[in-house]
C-alpha cells in the first residue's frame, strides 16, 4: 500500500508542498491526514517537508477548500430555501439533527461560533472542516465569522495531529492511512446505502 501511495503521489504531484495542500482538501482526511502525509520520509524521502511546514501547507489547503465549500453550501441552501421544490430537502436534512440544531440556535451568537470552533477542533474523522461548513450553512451563520471559527478550529486540530506526529515520528504515516481508509469506507457505506435504497424503492413501485 505504501509503495502504491508513494508512486501515485510522486507521479501526480512530484512536489510534496502541492501534494500536502491538495490532500488537505479531501473530506475526512483534511489537515489531520495531510500533515503526516507531507512530512513522511516513507513517501517523499529526503524531500519530505518539516513538521511545521507540513502543518502550514495543510492549513492553507484547509482554508482554500473551507472558503469554497462554505460559499457553495450557503448559496445552495439559500437557493433551495427560496424554491418550494427543494425546501423540503433542506428541512429533511435539518430534521436528522434537529435537536442539536435547536440547542445551538437557542444559545448566544458567541456560543454558536464557539461550538462550531470546538466541533472542528476535535481531530476525529467526521468533525472537520467539511462537516463544519455544512453545519454553518444549515444554521445560516455569517460567512466570515463561520470561516474564522472553522479555520481556527482546523488550526487546533492540525496542531494536535502535529504533536502526535512529533511523538510518533517513525509511524506517523499511519495517521494518514487511518483517515484515508476511513474516507474509503465512508464512500463505500454511502454508495451501498444509495443502492439498497434504490432497490427497495423499485420493489415497492413494482
Amino acid at each position: 500500500m505504501q509503495e502504491v501511495i508513494k508512486n501515485l503521489a510522486v507521479k501526480l504531484f512530484q512536489n510534496p508542498i502541492i501534494a500536502t495542500i491538495f490532500v488537505s482538501m479531501f473530506p475526512v482526511i483534511e489537515v489531520k491526514g495531510a500533515i503526516p502525509f507531507g512530512q513522511s520520509k516513507q513517501i517523499w524521502g529526503n524531500e519530505a517537508l518539516s513538521l511545521v511546514f507540513s502543518l502550514i501547507c495543510a492549513l492553507i489547503g484547509g482554508l482554500i477548500i473551507s472558503a469554497l465549500i462554505l460559499l457553495v453550501l450557503k448559496l445552495t441552501f439559500s437557493f433551495f430555501n427560496k424554491n418550494k421544490k427543494f425546501s423540503s430537502l433542506v428541512e429533511r436534512i435539518k430534521s436528522k439533527s434537529s435537536n442539536k440544531i435547536n440547542k445551538v440556535l437557542k444559545t448566544t451568537p458567541f456560543k454558536t461560533y464557539l461550538y462550531l470552533f470546538l466541533f472542528v477542533a476535535i481531530p476525529l474523522p467526521l468533525t472537520g472542516i467539511w462537516s463544519g461548513c455544512l453545519i454553518a450553512a444549515l444554521l445560516n451563520l455569517d460567512y466570515f465569522k463561520s470561516l474564522i471559527a472553522i479555520t481556527l478550529g482546523n488550526a487546533v486540530a492540525g496542531t494536535i495531529i502535529a504533536l502526535l506526529s512529533l511523538i510518533a515520528k517513525d509511524v506517523s504515516i499511519y495517521i494518514f492511512y487511518f483517515f484515508a481508509i476511513f474516507l474509503f469506507l465512508t464512500i463505500i457505506y454511502y454508495l451501498t446505502k444509495i443502492i439498497v435504497t434504490n432497490l427497495k424503492a423499485r420493489k415497492i413501485s413494482n
